[in-house]
């Protein structure tokens, strides 16, 4: 009865011992699927393949094919990458092992992105090439003016609008001239007339002969009065001494400044002096130190080559 029993008991300790074994072997044997599986992702070619020839990419939607299929390529092999990382953390020499896949990684995307830049160039040129078709209509569309019933314009109707314009610009241009000669006129009158004051002013047998109404406009100032033209110099007056006032209420915050600045470098000068003092009496004090300090250590050497001879 006893030797079935530890038998039995054997059996079962060798059971719970095996099973975690053959549980990591499942679990292992599923990463190296896996890995089997990413490592074919990685040397696949068959993207470069398909698309890197120039008879590939013939039309703008071959370009946008191969963007595509690139993006979706790109995914694939990143998620390689990730798979051959975990396979590579369960090997002895894990650093090689990782630099091996990204090696493969990076020929893989640098495939890619050939390709991809070659669409991508593509596909702007023909972007370039819209943009100029549309801004060559738009300029057509300029060239022939469309009426309002829809018909273009005939060259008759065009000679007789422009016709039109250029008399529209030849009457504009008479009007400008005859205002600017009447403007030339009006100075020529206002300037004999300051000259005839002039002579007035200097001959004075015609300022006695002058005589005016209190009230009448005086010559230069047509509509104004006497009285006007005494509130004019009163408030000239009043004009000048508020600039006075000003003028001297500046002189006065000039040498304000001008003192506080004198004060603040007189200011200055004591302190730059105080510093001075202060700099001098360190220095002598220092140098008072060192004397003392040669002075002792010279009488130590005296006190010392005294007693060598009892040693």
């Amino acid at each position: 009865m006893n030797k079935p029993c530890t038998f039995l008991l054997s059996a079962l300790m060798a059971s719970a011992v095996l099973a975690p074994a053959a549980a990591s072997a499942a679990d292992k044997s599923e990463l190296e699927v896996r890995m089997e599986a990413a490592q074919k992702v990685l040397a696949d070619r068959s993207y470069y393949e398909r698309w890197s020839p120039e008879a590939a990419l013939k039309t703008v939607e071959d370009a946008k094919a191969a963007n595509e299929a690139g993006s979706a390529r790109q995914k694939e092999i990143d998620g390689a990458l990730d798979v051959m990382k975990d396979w590579c953390h369960t090997r002895f020499l894990v650093n090689a092992c990782i630099k091996d896949a990204r090696d493969l990684h990076h020929e893989r995307e640098k495939e890619i992105r050939s390709v991809r830049l070659k669409a991508d160039e593509m596909i702007r040129l023909d972007r370039v090439e819209q943009r100029r078709a549309r801004q060559e209509s738009q300029k057509q569309n300029v060239k022939q003016p469309m009426k309002l019933g829809g018909s273009a314009e005939s060259p008759e109707s065009r000679s007789e609008s422009r016709a039109e314009e250029v008399k529209a610009k030849q009457s504009r241009a008479e009007e400008r001239r005859a205002l600017e000669e009447a403007n030339v006129r009006a100075y020529e009158e206002k300037q004999a007339r300051a000259a005839r004051k002039a002579e007035e002013r200097h001959d004075p047998i015609r300022v006695k002969s002058r005589v005016k109404a209190p009230s009448s406009p005086i010559e230069g100032h047509l509509g104004r009065t006497a009285a006007d033209v005494e509130a004019g110099r009163a408030e000239a007056a009043e004009r000048m001494a508020q600039e006075d006032a000003n003028i001297a209420a500046f002189n006065a915050k000039q040498a304000e400044a001008k003192k506080r600045l004198e004060e603040a470098e007189a200011t200055a000068a004591e302190r730059k002096a105080s510093r001075e003092a202060r700099q001098a009496n360190f220095n002598k004090t220092l140098e008072e130190r060192r004397a003392a300090q040669k002075r002792y250590e010279e009488s130590r050497e005296n006190k010392d080559s005294g007693l060598k001879k009892y040693f």
